[in-house]
């Protein structure tokens, strides 16, 4: 097994904590600004559901070597990370109406832009590692993208993990080479596309069921 593979297994234990913790992150923020009409102000939904999702991650055990990191004093910065396999993913609001497909380019920032194209190497912020601990992997640099279920839906949300290929250029698609869908029930769907392209086969097909990555 790849180390792609490797990781995208280990992911699939996470569906059900990102499900569950998601869930009441969205109904903590919907509780604290039920005065205030969305429409005026689009802005405060998305950052205080981050700021509370990331409050119930801190509280959650987190299976198979997955660790909480990123500084949260950075608008919010957040990430699971996986020392031994030398993994990232990076919690993102995706934008379908700025971004086709809906995941967010890397923008103007290098750092950004080398973790988009696989050229840069996780940070790993907020851990404690010690020297020569981790393996000699290739980083593996993924995007942990949610997103309402619907522009008039704002209750309910989608998650998906997608490991992009490149930065990204603004107003088309991000090419990516993998996308999970994180289903309700915890399970994964994946499959393989090349974003932005004509081709919309999916190459892979299957779910990653509960009972599959019970640890």
């Amino acid at each position: 097994m790849s180390i792609k593979e490797t990781v995208i297994s280990h992911a699939g234990a996470l569906g059900p904590d990102l499900q569950d913790t998601m869930a009441r992150a969205m109904a903590s923020a919907s509780r604290d600004i039920s005065s205030l009409p969305h429409d005026k102000y689009p802005h405060l939904r998305p950052h205080i559901t981050r700021a509370y999702w990331r409050e119930e991650l801190e509280k959650t055990t987190l299976p198979m070597g997955w660790t909480l990191g990123g500084n949260p004093r950075r608008n919010g910065q957040t990430s699971l990370i996986h020392p031994e396999l030398n993994a990232e993913m990076r919690i993102m609001k995706e934008r379908r109406r700025t971004y086709p497909g809906g995941v967010p380019t890397a923008g103007l920032s290098p750092s950004r832009r080398k973790y988009w194209d696989g050229t840069g190497t996780p940070p790993m912020e907020g851990l404690e590692i010690p020297a020569g601990s981790l393996p000699q992997f290739e980083p593996l640099n993924l995007l942990l993208c949610w997103d309402y279920a619907t522009s008039e839906n704002q209750t309910d949300f989608k998650l998906r993990v997608v490991h992009t290929l490149e930065p990204g250029h603004y107003g088309e698609a991000v090419k990516c080479d993998i996308i999970i869908d994180i289903q309700q029930d915890g399970g994964l769907h994946r499959y393989s596309r090349f974003e932005g392209s004509e081709d919309h086969e999916d190459f892979f097909n299957f779910d990653f069921r509960k009972e599959e990555n019970a640890t």
